[in-house]
C-alpha cells in the first residue's frame, strides 16, 4: 500500500503543480506568507483505475475549496512628541509617508459569510483517463498500423482490479479544458507503464483520443 501511496504522490504532484502555480491567490503577504494546498486521498477500496478516480475526487475536492479572506497587518512604531513636535504638520506629512513605504509582515483573516472565495480556474483543473492497451500475440507492437481504423478494438477504459491485473501497458492522460476554450485542451503530462514498445505516431493518436474523451467528461460535469 505504502508503494502504490508514493507511486500515485509522483505521478499526481507534478500535474496539480503545473495547474495550480503560479497562483497570485494563494500569496497572502507576498515573500513572506502564502497558502499551502495539502492533499490526503484516502482508497477505501480498490477495484481498479484507482488514479482516474483519485483525480476526480480531488478535482471536486478543490471544486468546493475557500480560499480565507485576508487583510494585511503592518506595524509601525508612533513617533512620540520629543520627535515630531506637538503641532508639527510637516512631522506628521513625513509620518504618513513613511507608512507609506512599510511593506506589510503579517495579515489577519477577514469575517466572511461565505467562508472565502473559491480557487481562481477551478474550471481549468485537470483530470485523467487512463487507456488499457490490449495487446496482440505475435506483434512487438500492441497497437494497430492503421490507428483511425482499428483504434478502438486496442484499448479500454475505467479497468476492474481483475482487467488491470491482465494488461500491462497503460498510457494515463492528464488534460484540462476550460469552458471559455473547449477545443483547446491543455496538457498537464502523461505516463505509460508497459513492456511493449510504442511507435510516436501511435502516441500521438491516443493522446488525441484521450484528450477527446476527457473533453467530453469534463465540460459535462
Amino acid at each position: 500500500m505504502e508503494e502504490a501511496s508514493a507511486d500515485l504522490t509522483a505521478l499526481i504532484s507534478p500535474v496539480l503543480t503545473s495547474a495550480l502555480t503560479p497562483s497570485s491567490q494563494l500569496t497572502v503577504v507576498p515573500q513572506r506568507r502564502s497558502w499551502l494546498l495539502s492533499i490526503e486521498a484516502i482508497i477505501l477500496a480498490d477495484d481498479g483505475n484507482a488514479l482516474d478516480a483519485v483525480m476526480i475526487a480531488i478535482r471536486a475536492a478543490l471544486w468546493d475549496l475557500r480560499i480565507p479572506r485576508t487583510k494585511e497587518v503592518q506595524f509601525v512604531s508612533r513617533a512620540t512628541n520629543s520627535e515630531t513636535g506637538v503641532g508639527s504638520s510637516d512631522a506628521l506629512k513625513d509620518l504618513l509617508k513613511e507608512r507609506k513605504r512599510i511593506n506589510p509582515v503579517d495579515f489577519e483573516l477577514e469575517d466572511s459569510y461565505d467562508d472565502g472565495e473559491p480557487l481562481h480556474g477551478r474550471d481549468g483543473l485537470p483530470v485523467c483517463v487512463t487507456l488499457n492497451l490490449v495487446s496482440f500475440p505475435g506483434r512487438k507492437s500492441p497497437l494497430c498500423v492503421n490507428m483511425t481504423m482499428q483504434v478502438e478494438s486496442t484499448y479500454f477504459l475505467d479497468a476492474s482490479a481483475s482487467e488491470d491485473d491482465s494488461v500491462s501497458d497503460k498510457l494515463s492522460l492528464f488534460f484540462s479544458f476550460l469552458p471559455s476554450s473547449p477545443s483547446n485542451g491543455v496538457s498537464h503530462g502523461m505516463h505509460y507503464t508497459g513492456p511493449s514498445e510504442l511507435r510516436v505516431q501511435d502516441i500521438g493518436t491516443l493522446i488525441l483520443v484521450g484528450c477527446h474523451l476527457l473533453k467530453v467528461f469534463t465540460l459535462n460535469h
